[in-house]
């Protein structure tokens, strides 16, 4: 396991693009949650501003573009609506110009931009790059190559849309939640928002990660 280096100067990563998912329904918030407002903005521009430090190329992977003008971003609809998160992924790797892309739900407002950093620097031959929790995959926090596609083309073809399916296909590096907590000292940068009380526990999940 590789450590996640300090970095005294950000600077952009140019051979992976960052992309953001936002096609969800949001039905279990009730609401468009990528536009809920957290500390004066909306939820995806926590998610947007650390992005634009880390990649030269971004992406925002989105089915209702005029709702998004206002982060001044690239946008792409689904090839495949109606598919979740797979087809986000999938649209993403086939628009993208970099070999690799970092994808990260629209709902994940606290990134750790050294994390993403050690993700997108990890050598070796591998399809797909994710923290793997004690609690399960972290898929929507993780870097993808193109190799990817043909599977998750195959995956699409079969009606097959769960990603933790796809991820049975692929060749994966690995990264264990002890590897990150030895580094970051807090698992709060996973903090998702699907219901609305999970905004309530976002102050105290910011908290943690700050003091991490």
């Amino acid at each position: 396991m590789n450590t996640m280096p300090g970095r005294k100067k950000m600077k952009h990563i140019r051979d992976v693009t960052g992309v953001i998912l936002a096609g969800g329904a949001s039905s279990r918030f009730g609401s468009n949650k990528a536009l809920a407002s957290y500390d004066a903005l909306p939820l995806i521009q926590h998610v947007a501003q650390p992005l634009e430090k880390l990649f030269k190329e971004r992406l925002l992977v989105t089915n209702t573009a005029s709702v998004y003008e206002f982060l001044g971003w690239p946008m792409v609809g689904d090839i495949h609506p109606s598919c979740g998160p797979l087809g986000g992924i999938h649209a993403a790797l086939k628009t993208i110009n970099t070999s690799k892309a970092f994808i990260v739900g629209c709902d994940m407002p606290l990134l750790n931009t050294d994390l993403i950093a050690h993700l997108c620097t990890l050598p070796g031959d591998w399809d797909a790059a994710l923290p793997w929790l004690k609690a399960g995959p972290e898929p929507l926090y993780a870097i993808y190559t193109k190799k990817c596609l043909p599977h998750i083309e195959q995956s699409l073809q079969s009606k097959e849309f769960k990603i933790g399916l796809l991820l049975r296909k692929l060749k994966l590096h690995k990264i264990s939640e002890d590897d990150i907590l030895s580094q970051t000292g807090s698992l709060s940068t996973f903090h998702n928002i699907n219901f609305r009380q999970d905004m309530s526990l976002l102050e105290h999940a910011a908290e943690k990660a700050n003091n991490g």
